[in-house]
Parts: structure tokens; sequence; C-alpha cells
């Protein structure tokens, strides 16, 4: 999940889009999610809950009807399938409910983004008033130390909300794109170890053609 602003940059230096505005606006909310045509955003391998690092970024689906709007949708939606998948992991770890989520960074920008989680996660999602969150939250904690806020409810009142999106997903759609985001991913995994299979055994002649060399050597001169 942490790629995925380098995925947004990767496509606008691609000129797949110009901008985060251009993304928002080329997709049409109300269009019906295709689960067939599946983006798996493993540029560099896949976290929790895959643990592989050797996984490889990927589109599955095309068909000759594809378009680039269709590929900009299921890349943006891959994002909140990620999501989706980091926040089942985690309540099923740490066996708490989540009731809502706080969206923050460039990405939060997308209004189809956040959409996306709270269709995929069914679970309220909110934008705060500030984009940039990280660094609000540091300020929050070390006020929070020297007594500047006396409780974390006082400091929940500073926290302005942008905009909420609800879940507008029914359940037999959203478990169908799961499954298949999910065959989707683990078809992803290990494709970069091929790979490092070809390059360790480059490395292994290598390294036993020089230590045969060097036994030569040796033996000829001593």
């Amino acid at each position: 999940v942490n790629t995925l602003g380098s995925i947004v940059e990767w496509l606008i230096q691609n000129q797949l889009a110009s901008s985060y505005d251009e993304l928002d606006l080329s997709i049409d909310p109300e269009e019906e999610y295709d689960p067939n045509l599946v983006f798996v955003p493993a540029f560099s391998g896949l976290a929790t809950p895959h643990h592989n690092a050797a996984a490889r970024g990927s589109l599955i689906g095309l068909t000759h009807n594809t378009t680039r709007t269709n590929i900009l949708r299921a890349i943006l939606s891959s994002f909140a399938l990620r999501i989706q998948q980091v926040l089942e992991a985690l309540v099923e770890d740490a066996k708490l409910p989540i009731h809502q989520i706080h969206v923050d960074g460039g990405v939060s920008q997308n209004n189809f983004v956040l959409q996306s989680i709270a269709n995929f996660t069914g679970i309220r999602t909110v934008r705060s008033e500030t984009v940039e969150i990280t660094s609000r939250g540091a300020a929050f904690l070390a006020g929070l130390k020297i007594g500047f806020w006396k409780d974390k409810q006082e400091i929940k009142g500073l926290l302005g909300v942008d905009r909420s999106f609800h879940c507008q997903m029914n359940e037999t759609t959203r478990k169908r794109a799961k499954e298949r985001f999910s065959e989707a991913c683990r078809r992803s995994q290990d494709w970069h170890r091929e790979n490092q299979s070809e390059n360790y055994r480059k490395t292994n002649k290598m390294f036993y053609a020089a230590l045969f060399i060097i036994t030569l050597i040796l033996v000829y001169f001593f």
C-alpha cells in the first residue's frame, strides 16, 4: 500500500494521466464495476497479507473492448482493494472492529479512490480538511506530552472533516471483486523469483570459475 502515491506518479510520467484532477474527472462513478479487469499494484512486491517481495505489478483481464478509462479505473480500484486486504488482516489479528477510516496524503484528493475504499471495505471513509495530516499528528502528540492539550477528546474537536464517503456497493459485487483481486494477487506473486534464480545461477558459475582459476594459479606457483 505504501507505493500507491508512486503509482500515480508513474501514471502521470508515462502520460496515462496528466494530473490527480484528471484521474478523478475521467472516471464515471456511476459506471458499473468490472471485477474481471484487475490491476495489482505490486511494483516492488506485495506486503500484508501476502508478504511476497518477488511479486510484480500486473494487469489481468484485457480484451479488445478495454479502454484507457477502464484501465485507469482498475488501477485506482486496486488501491482501495489493497487497503481492504490490509484492514481485513488487521481486524483478524487485533480482534478489534474498525468503524471509520481517516485518509490523508495526495491520493486522498481523489474522490473515486475514497468512494472505492468505502465500497470495498464497507466502512465509512473520511477525508480530513488538512490533506497532509501526518505532521499535524506529530504536533498533536507533542502537545499532549507537554500538556498543551489536556486529552485526546480536545484534539478530536480540532479535526475538521472535508467529506465523508459511505458504501454504495452491494455485498455480492463486493465479494466478487475481493475474490478476483485476491486471485490476481496470487498470480502476481513470485514473478521476479525466476530472474533472481537465474542471476543466482550466473553468479554461482562465475564464483566457481574464479575459484577454479585461483586454485590452478595456487597449484602452479606454490
